[in-house]
């Protein structure tokens, strides 16, 4: 069995690939949002982000990591989308959108809002 130590720095070896990738993946994601800003085409495409989490999620051996693997790419997937929105405000196309840094979720004040009957 391997030490507790090697373990961790073989993590350390993946995690530091998978920030590569990720940088990576978003410059190419600025690259898809200036293509849908030259042919008029929406940043948010559902179907195509549903054909990639079941593609992604079929490559994996149980329900476990695909439920992980949905998660994942789901807020990959939702970064890309922020991004590429930051661009087409940056263009004049939308609205600027504001992301703050939040260090906890919810601040004490919290109100629900629905429709329908109480």
């Amino acid at each position: 069995m391997k030490d507790l130590l090697e373990l961790r720095d073989e993590i350390d070896v993946i995690d530091n690939q998978i920030v590569e990738l990720y940088e990576k993946r978003m410059k190419i994601s600025e690259q898809v949002a200036e293509y849908k800003i030259a042919n008029g085409k929406p940043v948010f495409d559902k179907t195509r982000e549903n054909q990639k989490l079941e593609s992604l999620s079929s490559k994996v051996s149980n329900d476990f990591l695909k439920h992980g693997v949905i998660e994942l790419f789901d807020q990959i997937m939702s970064m890309s989308r922020k991004k590429q929105y930051q661009l087409l405000s940056a263009h004049g196309i939308c609205e600027p959108i504001a992301f703050e840094k939040r260090n906890e979720l919810f601040d004490g004040m919290v109100r629900v809002v629905y429709q329908g009957v109480e």
